[in-house]
């Protein structure tokens, strides 16, 4: 649960702030996961064509604008007070996420990743499944034991 809330807080900031906005635009910035659906070195791994950037890019500023709604002005401007100083990671626990706006959160991620799996081709799917795996398995064994 911890780990999911970290998770959802950590791509929450990534949506929500005004950089986000940078990196739906063609330069990501350092490697961050853009809106938590596709992380910016996959893309060209998955070739994606002209048609599935373009709806790519839809998908992530109606993201964005969705998750920006769930979100209060002082949890918005937490997150904008930590992105500006690099210290996103310092928001863990006190973003106070109530459990009515982490529901709505994931309705919006998992309604997301749907519409994902529309854009991309079964080829495609099958690669990032395989990278998010391979993320998963570095996370796991970078932890402290």
């Amino acid at each position: 649960m911890k780990r999911q809330m970290i998770a959802l807080a950590a791509g929450l900031a990534l949506l929500v702030s005004p950089i986000a906005t940078s990196m739906v635009s063609a330069q990501p910035m350092e490697g961050l996961p853009k809106a938590g659906l596709i992380p910016p070195k996959l893309e060209a791994e998955l070739k994606l064509t002209e048609a599935q950037k373009a709806q790519l890019q839809r998908l992530r500023e109606k993201t964005k604008t969705q998750m920006d709604q769930i979100l209060t002005a002082d949890q918005k401007a937490m997150i904008e007070k930590a992105r500006s100083e690099r210290k996103l990671r310092s928001l863990k626990g006190q973003l106070n996420v109530t459990e009515a706006q982490k529901a709505e959160m994931k309705k919006v991620m998992q309604a997301a990743k749907q519409e994902l799996d529309g854009i991309l081709t079964p080829e495609q799917k099958q690669i990032l499944q395989q990278k998010r795996e391979q993320m998963k398995s570095r996370r796991s064994q970078q932890k402290p034991q």
